[in-house]
């Protein structure tokens, strides 16, 4: 009669390979919510240096606006008033005793606020817009199939 002899030692079977595969797959997924949280951080970052850079121009744009109506409250002639804006970096244009006022803060490369003033009889902001810095060129190149 034949003896059978006893193996020892680890012998591959479903279980082993089940725990291998579930070992890679956890570690898989931890990766990739590694990945996730990392480039997540960097997105809010972005976010805040964005809205912090847009913050400070807006605030030069308020102040530049605040200081012109303080001066303007004060009884200052246009005169006066086209003087201080020039001296602050603003841009003049008077017609029809109206000055007309205009003043740019830069917030990044991209963009800027671009804002305008009327001072006459009242005074009143018509323009506090955000605007593109650079040139728009569109994209005119359609690659559309002809059919050949």
């Amino acid at each position: 009669m034949e003896t059978r002899r006893e193996i020892t030692g680890i012998r591959p079977g479903i279980m082993s390979v089940t725990v291998i595969f579930a070992a890679l797959c956890l570690t898989v997924f931890a990766v990739l919510s590694l990945m996730t949280a990392k480039n997540e951080a960097n997105q809010a970052e972005k976010a805040v240096t964005a809205l912090t850079e847009y913050y400070e121009a807006d605030g030069q744009c308020a102040a530049f606006i605040r200081g012109l109506y303080r001066l303007w409250k004060s009884g200052a002639d246009l005169q006066e008033l086209k003087e201080e804006a020039e001296e602050q970096g603003g841009a003049c244009r008077e017609g029809d005793g109206v000055l007309t006022v205009n003043y740019t803060s830069v917030i990044d490369n991209a963009r800027q606020i671009d804002i305008s003033v009327e001072i006459g009889g009242s005074f009143e902001v018509v323009k506090w817009q955000t605007v593109s810095r650079g040139d728009w060129t569109p994209d005119e190149k359609l690659n559309l199939w002809d059919g050949e």
